[in-house]
């Protein structure tokens, strides 16, 4: 493998950031202990503009592209961005229906309707039909407590918004060969 190149990010399998490397952890670095780093990254991650600068942050976080695409966010180097956790609402569901089936008499085994009909029914209790044509004011027949019900809590925790992972170790090249523009 090539010598790295200073600033250079890779990914290693064991815990410690080999000689020259240091681990990409937003430690501040004192920019006359490392000009060179600094010529090439500068202030990305932070720091003062004057004294120091900090080493990127990758702990607990992804690496993604710099630049843009038709259509995608445009990510500018050392942007943070996302979310360890997310707070579901109702907003975050698609509209949908919770429909009540009702059991059509007229059709033997499982007839069942999702719009009630005049011949349709859930119970008949007294002989009479659940749904009605006609407005009901007061009265009428109504539906067990627990016919429909809620689920869930009542309380909206935010939850964990992990993809898959495998944990790695970040570390930047600190002494390498400088990287040259073409």
């Amino acid at each position: 493998m090539a010598d790295p190149f200073t600033g250079e990010i890779r990914a290693f399998a064991f815990t410690f950031p080999p000689a020259n490397w240091s681990q990409c952890n937003g430690q501040q670095v004192l920019i006359q202990q490392n000009n060179t780093l600094y010529a090439v990254i500068g202030n990305t991650y932070g720091g003062d503009l004057q004294n120091y600068y900090n080493l990127p942050n990758m702990m607990g976080c992804i690496p993604i592209a710099y630049g843009s695409s038709l259509g995608l966010t445009t990510h500018v180097a050392g942007a943070k961005g996302g979310s360890d956790t997310v707070a579901l609402t109702s907003a975050n569901f698609p509209a949908h229906n919770h429909l009540v089936n009702v059991k059509n008499p007229n059709i033997s085994n499982a007839g069942y309707v999702s719009t009630p009909t005049g011949t349709t029914y859930l119970s008949r209790p007294n002989n009479m039909l659940l749904y009605s044509t006609t407005a009901v004011t007061q009265g009428g027949p109504t539906l067990a407590a627990n016919t429909v019900g809620t689920v869930g809590s009542a309380a909206i925790a935010p939850r964990a918004n992990d993809q898959p992972y495998l944990v790695v170790n970040f570390c930047i090249c600190q002494f390498g060969e400088f990287p040259s523009r073409q």
